[in-house]
C-alpha cells in the first residue's frame, strides 16, 4: 500500500497518469535480484537503500499502467533517470557488481 501511495504521489507531481492498483502490484512478485543491476533486492525497515525495490516504467514516455511497469532496485531506477549514456550505465552497473554492492543486507 505504501509503495502504491508513494508512486501515485510522485506520478501526480510529475503529471504522469497512474492506473495501477494494489491488486496489479500484488500479482507480480518482487524478484530477488534487480533485473538491471543484478543486485539483491530486499526491504529494510524505515529507510531506502540501493537494494530497495522500486517501480520502473520501461517506456519512460508512457504512463504507469499494466504492461509498462516492473520492479527494479532503487539504485537502478536512480541511475536510469540520471544517466543517458548506455555505455556509462553499464560501466556503473558492472563496477557495482564487481565491488559486491547489493549482495548482502546492510549492517544494523
Amino acid at each position: 500500500k505504501a509503495m502504491l501511495k508513494a508512486l501515485r504521489q510522485g506520478a501526480k507531481k510529475r503529471g504522469i497518469p497512474c492506473t495501477l492498483d494494489e491488486a496489479q502490484l500484488a500479482a507480480v512478485p518482487v524478484p530477488k535480484l534487480c533485473p538491471v543491476l543484478g543486485i539483491e533486492m530486499f526491504w529494510t525497515r524505515g529507510k531506502r537503500t540501493i537494494n530497495t525495490p522500486s517501480i520502473d516504467r520501461p517506456n519512460p514516455s508512457g504512463i504507469y499502467e499494466r504492461g509498462n511497469w516492473r520492479y527494479i532496485s532503487w539504485m537502478a531506477n536512480r541511475l536510469k533517470s540520471d544517466c543517458s549514456d548506455p555505455e556509462v550505465f553499464e560501466a556503473i552497473a558492472a563496477d557495482l557488481r564487481r565491488l559486491g554492492f547489493g549482495t548482502g543486507r546492510p549492517a544494523e
